[in-house]
């Protein structure tokens, strides 16, 4: 996590490993073996986040140029979240609410 420029440690989820930066707004995820699968400008977010929190990490994360983009992370999976707004994110991390998942939300 150390090389991908966030501070460790990394925290397990599922089959995952995620390392975040708030103050840069950084958010980078490993497999298992340690290669990156999203080094991401956002937000990192327990899958029971309120919507009000949800629509701010996407706010955040908009910009002029491009909508942000959202991921579900639990288990084995990474899923992304197609054209995310608040509840569609909500809607999709409904079923892992109460488990280790994190929804990401961001730029690549």
């Amino acid at each position: 996590v150390a090389s991908a420029g966030c501070p460790p440690p990394a925290r397990p989820v599922g089959r995952f490993w995620v390392g975040a930066e708030p103050a840069r707004r950084r958010v980078v995820l490993l497999d298992r073996y340690g290669d990156v699968v999203l080094d991401v400008t956002g937000a990192e977010l327990p899958a029971d986040a309120p919507v009000k929190a949800v629509a701010e990490a996407l706010e955040r994360a908009t910009s002029r140029m491009r909508a942000p983009a959202a991921w579900l992370v639990a288990g084995s999976r990474v899923v992304q979240i197609p054209q995310p707004d608040a509840a569609a994110v909500i809607r999709a991390a409904a079923d892992e609410v109460g488990s280790d998942a994190v929804i990401v939300i961001g730029q690549e």
